[in-house]
C-alpha cells in the first residue's frame, strides 16, 4: 500500500442481486483505492444491522458468490469472510478467493475465535498466492500484535467501533494512536466501522493510517437516493482524503 491514506469501499459481494453489485464496483472504481468485498453469510457476527441487511439480501451465499467476481473486480481487492465458515474447507475457500482474482483474505473472527490457526491461516493463504490480513478491535491484546506482524500480512484493519455501522462513544482518536505507535511502519494500518463523513477520514488521515474503509454509510446513501447519492457521497471523502 502507498503512503497516501486510501479509500477502501465494502460490499457484499451480489448485493442486491448480481448485475446491479457488478455495475456498483464499475461506477465507484474511480473513486476508490480498493474494494473489500464480503462472502455473503447466515452469520454476519461482527456486522451492524445495514451490512447483515445486505448479507440477507445478497443473491448468492458463500464461495458461489466469489465466482462472479472473476476479472470483474476494476480494483485491486481483498474477500473477507469469517473463518467460521470456511474452517472444514479452508483450501478449498482460498483457491476460490485465488481464482476471483483477490490480493489478500481477511477473516475478522480469525484473531478471536480461531487465535491458534493464524499461522496456518498465513502458510496456506500464501500457498494459494493470497496475502493475510487481519482485524483486531480497540480492545485487542498489545502484546499479541507481534503475533500478528510476524505474519507479514498485507494490512492490519482495526475496528473502530463494536460493529460495522454502529457508533458507541468509544475513544476512537486514542485508540488509533496506541495501535499506530505499536505497529509504527511495520506494516499498513487501515482503519473501520462506522466511518461516515469527511470529518471522519480527515481525523483518520490527520492520525496516520493507511487505509479508512467505508461500508454501512455508502449502502444507506444507495438505499436513499440510489447510485447518484453514493457517488456524491465517495467524491466527497475522496476530496477529504486528498485535500
Amino acid at each position: 500500500m502507498s503512503s497516501c491514506t486510501k479509500l477502501i469501499l465494502y460490499l457484499t459481494a451480489t448485493y442486491p442481486n448480481t448485475e446491479t453489485f457488478l455495475n456498483i464496483l464499475e461506477t465507484v472504481s474511480h473513486l476508490v483505492d480498493m474494494f473489500e468485498i464480503g462472502v455473503p453469510t447466515d452469520n454476519p457476527k461482527y456486522d451492524g444491522p445495514t451490512i447483515r441487511m445486505t448479507h440477507r439480501g445478497a443473491e448468492l451465499r458463500g464461495v458461489r458468490a466469489l465466482e462472479v467476481l472473476r476479472g470483474r473486480v476494476p480494483r485491486e481487492f481483498v474477500v473477507m469472510a469469517y473463518m467460521e465458515d470456511h474452517v472444514n474447507s479452508l483450501d478449498l475457500f482460498l483457491e476460490k478467493c485465488a481464482e476471483a482474482g483477490a490480493r489478500g483474505v481477511l477473516m475478522p473472527d480469525l484473531l478471536f475465535d480461531y487465535h491458534d490457526l493464524v499461522e496456518e491461516f498465513s502458510k496456506k493463504c500464501r500457498e494459494h498466492g493470497l496475502e493475510p490480513c487481519f482485524f483486531i478491535s480497540s480492545k485487542f491484546p498489545y502484546r499479541e500484535v507481534d503475533r500478528v506482524l510476524s505474519q507479514r500480512p498485507l494490512f492490519i484493519y482495526l475496528g473502530l467501533q463494536a460493529c460495522s455501522g454502529v457508533r458507541l462513544p468509544i475513544f476512537i482518536e486514542r485508540n488509533v494512536k496506541i495501535y499506530r505507535s505499536i505497529i509504527g511502519d511495520r506494516c499498513p494500518l487501515i482503519v473501520g466501522f462506522a466511518i461516515k463523513s469527511p470529518e471522519d477520514v480527515k481525523l483518520l488521515k490527520k492520525l496516520g493510517v493507511d487505509g479508512v474503509v467505508v461500508g454501512s454509510a455508502f449502502v444507506r446513501e444507495l438505499s436513499r437516493c440510489g447510485l447518484e447519492c453514493g457517488l456524491r457521497f465517495l467524491e466527497d471523502l475522496k476530496r477529504a482524503l486528498v485535500e
